[in-house]
């Protein structure tokens, strides 16, 4: 590899962590904050905090434990009261849910299975994911399948019909099918398992997804 190549190769790794969403795992992850903080020192730009079994308390105590600096970067899945009391980033929901009045559109992302979803959406939201892409089994169903053909279409529909919000591909990506997913269209991707499963060390994980993509 040429000096100019190795260049082009980290200035790629620099850019590209945007176009990449980690999701947390829902059940309690050891060291979990300080490993977040190392993902956002290497450019992670949005951390989407879910855990559905934690109370209010335990969600504010983790928040707190971030520094300041990258609190903005946090997306929370519950208690929507604590993004502006924290400034973070933003607060997701699914499709069929109801947008906070506390939230702003800018700050809201949505969770969409089909078209129709999509097209509900606001606008000026910050993000869509669109999925699940690669279902590992019938139960991360709740519609019937789409082929990756069909995703595909409805993220270009999206543009042509002038839609500008990002559209995140998600469900079972991981780094053997990243490319895939750019080239169905999307604007990135939201990864759990890319990251976090398998005894994986979430930060090398997210660096070879950032070089993937």
């Amino acid at each position: 590899m040429t000096v100019l190549e190795k260049v082009a190769r980290l200035f790629s790794v620099r850019k590209q962590p945007d176009a990449i969403a980690v999701l947390s795992p829902t059940g309690t992850v050891r060291n979990e904050a300080k490993i977040v903080c190392e993902l956002f020192e290497k450019g992670l730009q949005s951390y989407h905090l879910r855990k559905p079994r934690w109370n209010l308390d335990r969600v504010q105590a983790w928040v707190k434990s971030i520094p300041k600096i990258y609190r903005s970067r946090i997306i929370l899945h519950q208690f929507p009261e604590l993004v502006e009391k924290f400034g973070l980033g933003g607060f997701h929901i699914r499709s069929d849910e109801v947008v906070p009045d506390s939230i702003p559109a800018e700050k809201i992302s949505v969770q969409c299975q089909h078209y129709a979803d999509i097209e509900k959406c606001d606008k000026r939201f910050r993000c869509l994911m669109l999925g699940p892409i690669f279902p590992k089994s019938d139960r991360d169903l709740t519609v019937p399948a789409r082929t990756l053909q069909e995703y595909a279409a409805i993220v270009a529909y999206h543009r042509k019909q002038g839609g500008t919000t990002k559209i995140f591909a998600f469900g079972g990506v991981a780094e053997n099918n990243v490319k895939q997913c750019r080239k169905m269209g999307f604007d990135g991707i939201a990864v759990v398992g890319a990251v976090w499963d398998n005894g994986k060390e979430p930060v090398p994980a997210f660096k070879k997804l950032c070089r993937k993509w």
